[in-house]
């Protein structure tokens, strides 16, 4: 179930007729799929399923990914799964049972952080857990092996390190827990592999070094090595890969090596069996640049063949057959040549056939693939992705390509050649993994569906960015694809229709250059003739459509001639394809970009849309292609394209979409009387794309709505947008507190802040209580339920727990009132303190106190303020004091209702160089009394700990906890605040806050603690935040600096489900009307056990329990040596010192009340905690 969640403060809401309808963005691929700088494959069965997996470690410009694809069955592949994205380039990785529990597990190398690490399979199916270390000091580790090493019946694990040693690490007890590392051989080393060399039935090593290839014998089984034993010492180039294989079925075991510069594969007979080599015998010396190497019996012939790459800038993969079974070579037989670059290779039967395959990756691209043996005999076919990724999507396409009933998506991607679909799972929006149909276009940018060869089903057309046109047929009506076939040259930009009214598809096609083509389908069966010259020019492409109403297919183009922009239209004088010269639609200085034709005023013919600086459209005025002047849309998007025309909210008329690559957003304006009246409809469908290209329209999910598909470049995403059509009805109310038990009315306390939830059965919608108890939820038609969430503490009860509201139709509400009755007396104060702005040496700093009464009760008391003096000196505030000492201030409250939240500022001056510094730490506290009867005397505190700074943006969030909790503090409330500020040169009358929430918080805990500014507030799936500040008209700095700033605070818990190791991260991009968004900073908050800062750090002591009745512990890396506890009137009340250090202090004999506790380290730093003693 979907969960939308829409929040309003301080809104006046209105409802019109055609009310605003709202889209919800999935992504089905995107940049996160992809996968650079592949650095090892492996293959074998990782889940379980008796196919061949892929597992693969890749490492790019500091991004790192050990993951795997499955094999779903004869050979096609899953999208990818994560293990690990923490260890620092990669350099091999390997997979076997560690643990002995029956199912395959993960080895890693990674000579950026020095690690060796296994990764459990969990489940025997691929779900591995976190990563399990076996050595942090393999300094440079290039390769690693996994076998028995002491005869104990476990695998052990060996490495190979190009700055000094060759080593193996014990199994200890067959569950993967490791020995320290065992040195075999202290050489720089950059391949290693492990066999019984010598036929005594332990487990050798074979290594290179640079130009040796060696071998070292395990001596007596336990793993006890003797010296080096040399295979080759003159190799002429340098040593890359080993292997260990029976090349002359001998019985024993040979080594196959690769060696670059000196371009040589070759192998090494074990003479004897006991690990006397012969002679190097060469292979191959043909290839440029050998880059890998594997062994496998490739033909089915018995004995083991040889497939090796090079590493030129236009890659190959070769094999090289032994003819003889003796190790006599054939000449390389090259098999696959493309444009990635450097090749790794790997041998297995994926596609379950009984013979070999091949499988490739790119060293410094993104393609993975494997190349089928297609007669078990060494003949290979075309290579087939595994690697499932869309690099520059380009155009996209939704329709029913496998005549199930639901709709496919088809996209082409440019940069990596590819035309792709997926399949619709459900009919409801979920899709399959990534098919590829081909990646024999170069630069693909467009594509369409249409019946080309008249066989009942759709076929692809598609253009590139070389300009030349294809078509791909659709063999079964199931979506298996034929070749492609060419049709033209000189294409780009194309349309389809019946051009000539023949009942075929012909194409209109323009080049790149603005020239215009029709071409025909000459049989009805794909068989096109030559390109068709039409005088004119269409640059910013062209599209078909009866201009004049006379039955034939005319079509419209635009662009720019010479100084001028244009839109012509051409009239098919004789419906078969004969065209008049251009007619003129518009003229402007700029070029038109895109063009569109839709019928946009109702009247039954076919007006033009065009998009260039902004959006406009022309009346076609009588229906014979006479077009009236312009009429303005919108200026909203920078170089609208591009554009098309649908019902968008189901009102019988068309609205328009388009979409910005340079705003990077995607827009729709709404026909708002049928005739061609348009407004910029706000929030837009999306403004998470980056770059995007295309979008189209079509009903996804079956639901009767028209859903939109994007394209985007910068960010590699394809997604869809799910129309969630027209929220015309409202259900609305309010919620008040029956304090004195008698029924609610206008008299009762209003509860904010209080989540209303309401749903069909399939979908949610919900907001929260304004501070007037009020709320206001848009929802569509059906029978809907309406409640307050199990958000409200449970010592109030709902009156009544639910209603119901029927909606038929558009334009109606129904009022849902709720009653709050309290069922006991309950005293419940919370505090907050946040930064306004920075601590900086020298000036002023301002900081917000937030209090709320939570509880049932009217309250009235004080709050105390404990500052860092002499480092803080304070100023004013926004209240009266009541009391104030050198490091103290008190304030008063009285009369605070149930759920009522209040605020007031502080002001303090920040003290100059020397007393503080850059980098020193300020100390808060502030404590909200009385604490007696409190049900959570823990809220009642609030410490935080600011760092000084010499400067800081504006544009920010902060998490007042810092970079670290401990995991009992888990359960505790993190504090965020977002502050922003207009540094623009003008007011800006729109400010939009998006803050995407990390998995780990739980959203149903958060809760506001004062905004800045009006403003609503959406949730999006729980996770997805916008906080809206609409006509908020934020002076820019230059103007009114003191108002040109805004912040939003709010706390939330952490999921329970957190661990140990665990990282929060948050940041927010921040939108001043129509600019691009300015992203935040990113803060982290990890989740610890024991103190992971340095020694000399005291950010992080902590003091617990709070609140105490007896014993009060110290958990702290740096060692406390002495501890103050002070009272309320600033006493000191007992105090302990220990120089081996201070870890606990009993306090049974202190009166209950709050306290404060200096603690002071042996390098005398210093740190302030709150104690509560019960």
């Amino acid at each position: 179930m979907k969960l939308r969640i829409l929040l309003f403060i301080s809104l006046i809401f209105f409802i019109k007729l055609n009310a605003q309808i709202g889209f919800e963005d999935y992504t089905i691929i995107d940049e996160s799929h992809a996968v650079w700088g592949i650095k090892s494959i492996y293959v074998i069965d990782l889940d379980g399923d008796g196919d061949l997996d892929l597992i693969f470690g890749s490492s790019n410009v500091g991004i790192n990914k050990i993951g795997w694809y499955e094999n779903l069955g004869e050979g096609q592949f899953s999208d990818l799964k994560i293990i690990d994205n923490e260890a620092e380039d990669i350099t091999d990785v390997y997979a076997d049972d560690i643990d002995g529990d029956g199912d395959i597990d993960v080895l890693s190398a990674s000579q950026g952080d020095n690690k060796i690490r296994w990764y459990e399979n969990s489940n025997g199916e691929g779900e591995f857990g976190t990563e399990n270390i076996i050595n942090i000091d393999a300094s440079e580790v290039q390769s690693i092996h996994a076998s028995d090493m002491d005869g104990d019946g476990d695998l052990d694990v060996i490495s190979a390190s190009s700055y000094h040693n060759i080593s193996w690490y014990e199994n200890l007890d067959g569950e993967g827990n490791f020995s320290s590392e065992k040195v075999i051989h202290s050489i720089p080393s950059n391949s290693v592999y492990s066999g019984d060399i010598d036929g005594d039935g332990d487990m050798d090593v074979v290594s290179t070094s640079y130009q040796t290839i060696s071998w070292y014998e395990n001596l007596d089984n336990h793993g006890n090595f003797g010296s080096e034993q040399v295979i080759n010492e003159n190799l002429e180039g340098f040593a890359i890969e080993i292997y260990l294989t029976d090349i002359n079925n001998d019985g024993n075991l040979d080594v196959v090596s690769a060696s670059k510069s000196d371009r040589t594969i070759a192998w090494y007979e074990n003479i004897n069996g006991l690990g006397d080599f012969g002679d190097q015998q060469i292979i191959s010396t043909s290839q440029f640049d050998t880059e890998s190497v594997h062994t496998n019996d490739i033909d089915g012939d018995g004995d083991m063949d040889v497939i090796s790459s090079s590493s030129s800038n236009f890659s190959r993969i070769y094999w090289h057959e032994n003819v003889d079974g003796l190790g006599n070579f054939s000449t390389s037989d090259e098999i696959d040549t493309n444009n990635s670059g450097p090749q790794l290779v790997f041998t297995g039967d994926i596609d379950n056939d009984d013979d070999i395959d091949i499988v490739s990756a790119a060293v410094e691209g993104n393609d993975i693939i494997w190349l089928p043996n297609t007669d078990g005999l060494g003949s290979f076919s075309t290579r087939k992705n595994i690697h499932l990724y869309t690099r520059d999507p380009k155009g996209i396409e939704a329709n029913d390509l496998d005549a199930d009933g639901d709709i496919d998506i088809v996209v082409v991607s440019s940069y990596d050649d590819k035309v792709s679909w997926f399949e619709s799972i459900d009919g409801e929006g979920s899709f399959s993994s990534q098919y590829i149909i081909s990646n024999e276009i170069d630069a693909p940018i467009q594509v369409q569906s249409v019946d080309i060869d008249n066989d009942s089903d759709l076929d692809l057309v598609v253009s590139s960015e070389r300009g030349k046109i294809y078509w791909i047929e659709n063999i079964d009506g199931q979506a298996n694809f034929g070749s492609v076939n060419y049709i033209s040259n000189f294409s780009e930009s194309f349309d389809i229709a019946d051009i000539d009214g023949d009942g075929d598809i012909d194409l209109l096609t323009s080049d790149p250059i603005g020239r215009i083509w029709w071409i025909e389908n000459l049989d009805g069966l794909g068989s096109f003739g030559e390109r068709q010259d039409i005088p004119g020019n269409g640059l910013g492409g062209v599209h078909s459509a009866d201009i004049d109403s006379d039955g034939d297919i005319d079509f419209i183009a635009s662009g720019r001639n010479n100084s001028n922009g244009f839109v012509y239209w051409y009239e098919n004088l004789d419906g078969q394809g004969n065209f008049d010269t251009e007619k003129i639609i518009a003229t402007e200085n700029n070029s038109f970009s895109s063009n569109f034709p839709a019928d946009i005023d109702g009247d039954g013919d076919i007006d033009v849309i065009v998009g260039n600086y902004e959006i406009a459209w022309y009346e076609n005025l009588d229906g014979l292609g006479n077009f009236g002047p312009k009429n303005y849309v919108s200026s909203a998007l920078t170089g609208p394209f591009p554009i098309i025309a649908k019902d968008l909210d189901n009102d019988g008329d068309i609205d328009i979409v388009s979409a910005s690559f340079i705003d990077n957003e995607i827009a729709w304006f709404e026909n708002t009387n049928g005739l061609g009246e348009f407004q910029y409809q706000y929030p837009p469908i999306s403004n998470n794309v980056d770059q995007v290209d295309f979008v189209s329209a079509a009903d996804i999910n079956n639901d009767g709505r028209i859903d939109l598909l994007s394209a985007s470049r910068g960010d590699d995403k394809v997604a869809w947008y799910e129309n969630l059509g027209s929220l015309g009805n409202s259900i609305h109310g309010y919620v008040r507190l029956d304090s004195d038990l008698n029924g609610c009315d206008n008299k009762d306390l209003p509860v904010s802040n209080a989540l209303i939830i309401t749903n069909n059965g399939t979908e949610d919608f919900a907001t929260f209580t304004n501070s007037n108890g009020n709320y206001n939820i848009n929802v569509n038609e059906g029978v809907f339920t309406t409640s307050i969430s199990s958000s409200l503490p449970n010592y109030f009860i709902s009156n009544p727990l639910v209603h119901t509201s029927s909606f038929v139709g558009l334009g109606s509400s129904d009022i849902a009132d709720f009653c709050v009755e309290p069922d006991q007396t309950i005293n419940d104060l919370t505090i907050s303190l946040y930064s306004l702005d920075g601590a900086r040496p020298g000036f002023s700093s301002h900081y917000q106190i937030t209090y709320q009464n939570k509880g049932t009760t009217i309250m009235s008391g004080n709050i105390e303020i404990e500052f860092d003096s002499p480092s803080l000196e304070f100023l004013n505030s926004s209240i009266p004091i009541s009391s104030q000492t050198a490091n103290s201030l008190t304030f008063n409250y009285s009369n605070i209702e149930p759920f009522e939240i209040k605020t007031f500022d502080i002001e303090f001056s920040v003290n100059t160089p020397p007393v503080v510094e850059i980098g020193d730490i300020l100390f808060f506290s502030a404590t909200i009394n009385p604490l007696n009867n409190d049900i959570n005397e823990a809220n009642n505190f609030f410490s935080y700990n600011q760092t000084v700074i010499d400067s800081f943006d504006p544009n920010d969030i902060q998490v007042l906890e810092g970079e670290e909790i401990y995991l009992e503090e888990a359960d505790d409330y993190l504090h965020y605040i977002i502050r922003f500020q207009n540094t623009g040169t003008a007011s800006a009358i729109n400010v939009r806050v998006k803050n995407d929430l990390d998995p780990n918080l739980d959203w149903n805990t958060m809760q506001l603690e004062n905004v800045s500014h009006a403003n609503r507030v959406e949730i999006v799936d729980g996770n997805h935040v916008e906080f809206i500040f609409d006509n908020i008209n934020l002076p820019d700095e230059n103007t009114n600096e003191p108002e040109s700033h805004g912040y939003i605070q709010y706390k939330i818990k952490p999921k329970s489900t957190v661990d140990v190791g665990d990282s929060i991260l948050n940041q927010a991009d921040i939108y001043f009307d129509f600019n691009p968004p300015i992203t935040t900073n990113t803060v982290s908050t990890t989740i610890i056990e024991n103190l992971s800062v340095s020694d000399n750090s005291m950010e992080s002591v902590s003091v617990y329990p709070v609140p105490s009745t007896g014993s009060v512990y110290v958990n702290s890396h740096t060692k406390i040596v002495k501890l103050q506890i002070y009272n309320e009137l600033g006493q000191l009340v007992m105090e302990k010192e220990n120089n081996q250090g201070v870890k606990e202090i009993e306090i049974h004999k202190l009166t209950s009340g709050v306290y404060t506790i200096k603690l002071i380290d042996e390098s005398y730093n210093k740190t302030i905690k709150k104690l509560i003693k019960k």
